[in-house]
């Protein structure tokens, strides 16, 4: 799979600017009164990007394995980035965040998944309509 340069540059433009609204002061983040007074909506569309992200770009080979591993590292991150935060004496530690991560990795994450499975039958069908390959999901 060849991966375009542009989805690279704007992939880490959008980390590094989440990474922003997650660590930087409050008083230092502008955003939309939508957002700043649902906290878990931003959270959610922040890991829903990112895991849809990073599924593009980490998924070098088409095996399930890769997409099993890339939703373990969301979710691993969706917790870990919510302890740094209470490690800063400007945040705070809220569970509530981490379950808006935690749906947002997921939600992505299925849908990746679904749409992976669809085109894998169509295709499927196209060529070989009784052979079925385990573990491969297909892009």
């Amino acid at each position: 799979m060849k991966i375009r340069c542009s989805v690279v540059i704007l992939t880490i433009i959008l980390l590094i600017y989440f990474a922003y609204l997650g660590f930087a002061p409050n008083d230092w983040i502008k955003l939309p009164n939508f957002l700043k007074n649902n906290d878990g909506v931003l959270h959610f569309i922040i890991f829903f990007i990112t895991t849809i992200l990073l599924n593009y770009l980490l998924i070098f080979s088409r095996t399930f394995l890769y997409w099993t591993a890339c939703f373990i590292l969301m979710l691993l991150w969706s917790v870990i980035s919510e302890v740094i935060q209470s490690l800063f004496p400007y945040r705070d530690f809220d569970a509530k965040d981490i379950i808006a991560n935690l749906l947002g990795t997921t939600t992505s994450s299925l849908l990746i998944l679904i749409i992976r499975i669809i085109k894998y039958k169509i295709k499927n069908k196209k060529t070989e309509p009784n052979t079925e390959k385990d573990n491969i999901l297909l892009v």
